[in-house]
């Protein structure tokens, strides 16, 4: 693990006006040539923290294990400094994601994007997530076995306010498609489709 801080200043006299404080974080797990974890982060800000400032973050996640997979983690955040002018967000975050993974089922091209509130409604949560859901060719035993790549492109807003989630997805099938029967005695055929 590896990290450092750096401060900056700016004094006139005798007296400190103001710090810029800079963090950098970076941790690694495994084999130097090929690790199961990579993290890297850095938080940025000036105190004193006045309003209308904001303290920034980002990060970069890797994490190979085995059949799990998580590669190209991007995250910004920002926290603002003191009350947020009505309407404005406490806190943003957006990651985005490469590709997330088990086996044979993937998610990429992910985005994940949240808004926190804390203001005359409570505190809560408002933002979206989108991202593709591919399903490899050999899918295991009792499942859809699909040809090539099966395609999901998806999207889910949610509003904690509200306890809304709305959603939708387009469901791209590639040919040929074969039902495998879990039921012993039950009758279980599906055609070829065409793409």
């Amino acid at each position: 693990m590896f990290g450092s801080l750096a401060f900056e200043w700016t004094a006139t006299s005798s007296e400190l006006k103001e710090v810029a404080v800079v963090a950098h974080v970076a941790f690694t797990q495994g084999d130097a040539d090929a690790p199961t974890v990579r993290v890297t982060g850095a938080a940025a800000f000036t105190w004193p923290c006045v309003p209308g400032a904001a303290i920034a973050f980002s990060a970069t996640v890797d994490v190979h294990m085995g059949v799990f997979v998580v590669e190209g983690v991007a995250g910004d955040a920002s926290l603002a400094c003191g009350t947020p002018r009505a309407g404005a967000p406490t806190a943003t975050m957006t990651i985005a994601i490469d590709r997330v993974g088990v086996d044979y089922l993937f998610l990429t091209d992910v985005i994940v994007h949240a808004d926190l509130f804390n203001d005359d409604r409570g505190t809560g949560m408002i933002g979206s997530i989108e991202g593709v859901v591919e399903v490899e060719t050999g899918a295991g035993a009792g499942s859809a076995k699909l040809g090539d790549t099966s395609t999901m492109f998806a999207t889910f807003h949610f509003d904690s306010f509200t306890n809304a989630i709305r959603g939708g997805a387009l469901l791209e099938l590639h040919s040929p498609l074969e039902l495998i029967c879990l039921a012993p005695k039950a009758p279980c055929k599906l055609s070829q489709l065409d793409s």
